[in-house]
């Protein structure tokens, strides 16, 4: 909900066909494929809060509940936990960090022990145990074919990094941490929902440069081209002169003020080169008037119509469905690209936003995944492109703290 605040839902989940009548927020969490039967939900609750009080809440959590996480590890019996609080009596800690003021509650964490936090962050320490560069090398072939013969201009193959670990409450406060103090320094959305049942944990978390679409309150959409990637310390100029990066950024412009124009005026801004840690993309904002004598397209209009745009999808459009379903049968995908978001019923229009599911992990009780894409185009060659799916894989870790 902007770059300062979000919006949680929590209590019970109810997956849904489509959103109820009522007021309450449905976010919307599909797979990519548009597939899933129930891929609404809502929840008994929400509320809306900055990012700042968010992170403030989350590393008191932490500190507060060190002895637990350090119990729940099976590590309680190397430590004394008395030392994990300096001196204080852990009742007296609650009731200080409470009673705290923001700067107070942002320096809470540090009453932990370092070796009871070293201990944990080992416990975290994650070892990926594969990387899908045979699929990948599959798939880029099979699209550089594609668009040598003339079927395809621009596609995006896509490999996995995956890990055989559990994410621990530990690790998903220290994810969510890091995910909110990225997003708070960078041009960037979190998104993420979550189950913690025993052996049914699943869950999905990240931080995404792109907006697929936002509907503002006067009824204007805004939606953007994200496209082209470089390595954050390649010069800016060397970036927007790059002649595959431009050729890529401008089909996926053109595609999009295409698909939009049914619905009214397209206009869109400067392209602007902006850097994201490790990354650097190309990004130009587009806005969408629609016409006064049309109904305004719902969210899922906006779904059909712009999703998967060519910066994570195929171009021409027509020929998606039967390249997506090959790249799925050797390597499924799940929601990495998928569009998700919120959708507010019976309120104005501002509370519809809808995001590309790029930049996170997906996790079930015992595994990690991780996804990554790359444009591909007569002008790639694969090197370059596996070295964008490596640093994509860093950017990924480094944002989430994996």
């Amino acid at each position: 909900m902007g770059n300062q605040k979000v919006l949680v839902g929590f209590g019970n989940r109810e997956w849904l066909k489509k959103p109820m009548g009522h007021n309450l927020p449905h976010f919307y969490f599909p797979d990519f494929l548009l597939k899933a039967a129930n891929p609404w939900f809502t929840h008994q609750s929400f509320l809306v809060v900055t990012k700042e009080s968010l992170l403030n809440l989350l590393q008191q959590e932490i500190a507060l509940n060190l002895e637990t996480a350090v119990r729940d590890a099976k590590l309680a019996q190397d430590l004394e936990l008395e030392s994990l609080f300096r001196g204080a009596g852990h009742s007296q800690v609650v009731k200080d960090r409470l009673t705290a003021n923001d700067s107070g509650s942002r320096d809470c964490v540090k009453l932990a022990s370092p070796t009871a936090v070293s201990r944990l962050n080992l416990e975290t320490l994650i070892t990926w145990d594969f990387i899908s560069e045979h699929q990948f090398k599959q798939s880029f072939c099979e699209t550089k074919m594609q668009i040598e013969k003339g079927c395809l201009k621009k596609a995006v193959p896509y490999a996995m990094q995956m890990a055989n670990h559990k994410v621990t409450k530990f690790q998903l406060q220290k994810s969510l941490i890091s995910c909110l103090k990225f997003t708070l320094q960078n041009r960037s959305f979190i998104y993420g929902f979550w189950d913690n049942n025993g052996l049914n944990s699943h869950g999905m978390l990240g931080a995404t440069p792109e907006i697929l679409f936002k509907q503002r309150q006067q009824g204007d959409i805004s939606t953007m081209a994200c496209a082209g990637t470089k390595a954050s310390d390649v010069p800016s100029l060397s970036f927007l002169l790059d002649r595959k990066e431009r050729k890529e950024h401008a089909i996926v412009i053109k595609d999009i003020a295409t698909v939009l124009k049914h619905f009214g005026l397209v206009s869109y801004g400067r392209k602007k080169v902006v850097t994201f840690r490790k990354l650097k993309h190309l990004i130009t904002k587009i806005l969408l008037k629609p016409a006064i004598d049309k109904k305004l397209p719902s969210f899922i209009d906006l779904i059909e119509a712009l999703h998967p745009t060519p910066a994570l999808g195929v171009f021409p459009r027509r020929h998606g469905v039967k390249y997506f379903t090959r790249l799925e049968s050797r390597l499924k995908r799940d929601r990495f690209g998928a569009p998700v978001g919120y959708y507010i019923p019976n309120t104005p229009h501002s509370s519809s936003c809808c995001y590309v599911a790029i930049r996170n992990m997906q996790w079930t009780s015992n595994q990690i995944k991780l996804f990554a894409g790359c444009g591909v185009m007569a002008l790639s060659h694969y090197k370059r492109e596996w070295d964008e799916i490596l640093l994509k894989f860093s950017a990924i870790k480094e944002i989430l703290a994996l």
